[in-house]
């Protein structure tokens, strides 16, 4: 959008010099140097961003339980015991038609001749 080339403005009328890359290479060194310094005072001073991170976590992680829901393929007198082989196998089947299924494309359409 920079002109290449010398032009005169309809509105003043007077002759506007061409933008050159320099220029605009240029105009953007301020805002470098900005963040330049911003990374500084980050790195010297951390505790500026920091600062909600100061507290104690309220959280005790040794206290933290996960429970999981019964496993559904298990028959109910079953919920404790290891799953049988094929119950695994059962299981990986059903994984990988699933996946095999989400990766299935339509078939292309016909064309008449």
């Amino acid at each position: 959008m920079a002109p290449a080339k010398d032009y005169l403005d309809k509105l003043t009328g007077r002759l506007m010099p061409r933008v050159t890359t320099g220029q605009i290479y240029w105009g953007a060194v301020p805002f470098v140097l900005i963040q330049i310094v911003m990374i500084a005072l980050v790195i010297a001073f951390p505790q500026m961003v920091m600062v909600y991170k100061a507290k104690e976590s309220t959280v005790d992680p040794t206290k933290i339980q996960i429970q999981l829901p019964p496993n559904e393929m298990m028959p109910s007198g079953q919920s404790g015991a290891e799953p049988t082989e094929q119950q695994e196998q059962k299981s990986e089947d059903e994984a990988s038609k699933s996946l095999e299924d989400q990766f299935k494309t339509a078939p292309p359409p016909e064309t008449k001749k």
